[in-house]
């Protein structure tokens, strides 16, 4: 029996790269799907081009609503398919392309377990038809919700199981101000449940333009010392109390039998001893995997503002 997959897409004004998008979804090898769209406001002449191509289609359920911006918008076409009651999610964008074994190839590493479960892929980043990079250029390890704090996922490689859809939407809106839809699912996944990473590019990520950023590889290594520095004073300054509101928000809003992170319910303390804080700096759990990451959130535990 094949296993029934929601996929959940929010649109705005959609250009034609949304056929090929649709067209990819509809083509999934092996598995039934059905795909929610929620219109997020588009003028009347974008949805009713939307509306005309998704006629064609009988798994296609267009909704349109007002616009709420994409974080929210994604929220309520998730708790639409909740509603329907499916299996599996997966989340899509409105111009990217999917190879067509993707579905089936990230259901064959889930588990049916209870708990939340996540899987994702990497994907081919490309451009006016040409590939420029891969999503993922080095493979990370991911390993606490530190990880998916601190280093971006993209929502279009996802697949996740009933067990984290039901969390994601009982508990209403997300604190969507700080996080996007994506990056918040794969949190609670990874303090919910299990998140898991095949490395296969099963995504064509279609990218407009290209922005730089991070820190610029310069011959200079004055120059490189003071931008290294810069970032660090930059991160102290961003990432001050971030942790413990986010364990915070965890415990608060998520029933607690549910939480599988021993680290949420420490960090979730609103005070921490010192001795404590010493165990932290200590422990392997207390990681992002990045030197420069770790670096940054043990001064800010040993200063206290974690």
């Amino acid at each position: 029996m094949q296993s029934k997959v929601a996929v959940v897409m929010s649109t705005y004004n959609p250009q034609d790269y949304i056929e090929d998008q649709i067209n990819s979804i509809m083509q999934q090898e092996m598995v039934s799907v059905d795909l929610i769209i929620r219109d997020d406001g588009s003028s009347l002449k974008d949805f009713t081009k939307l509306q005309s191509y998704c006629a064609d289609f009988p798994n296609i359920y267009l909704i349109r609503g007002k616009n709420v911006g994409f974080k929210v918008s994604f929220f309520l076409a998730l708790s639409e398919a909740v509603n329907r009651g499916y299996e599996y999610y997966a989340y899509s964008d409105q111009d990217d392309i999917w190879k067509s074994n993707k579905l089936t190839t990230l259901l064959s590493r889930v588990t049916e377990s209870n708990q939340s479960e996540l899987v994702f892929s990497n994907g081919s980043v490309f451009k006016e038809n040409q590939v420029i990079g891969s999503i993922y250029s080095k493979r990370h390890i991911f390993n606490t919700f530190l990880d998916f704090l601190y280093r971006p996922t993209y929502g279009m490689t996802f697949l996740f199981n009933d067990s984290l859809a039901e969390i994601l939407v009982e508990g209403g809106k997300a604190p969507f101000e700080k996080y996007a839809h994506d990056g918040w699912a794969i949190l609670v996944a990874s303090v919910t449940g299990k998140v898991f990473y095949v490395d296969q590019k099963l995504v064509k990520y279609r990218q407009h333009t290209v922005n730089a950023s991070g820190i610029k590889n310069d011959k200079s290594s004055v120059n490189k010392v003071f931008l290294y520095l810069l970032t660090f004073y930059q991160r102290i300054n961003k990432w001050q109390y971030k942790i413990s509101e986010l364990a915070r928000f965890f415990v608060k809003h998520i029933d607690n039998n549910r939480i599988t992170e021993p680290l949420v319910i420490v960090l979730a303390q609103n005070s921490l001893t010192m001795r404590k804080r010493i165990n932290l700096i200590f422990s392997s759990k207390f990681t992002t995997h990045s030197y420069f990451q770790n670096m940054a959130i043990r001064f800010l535990l040993l200063s206290g503002k974690i």
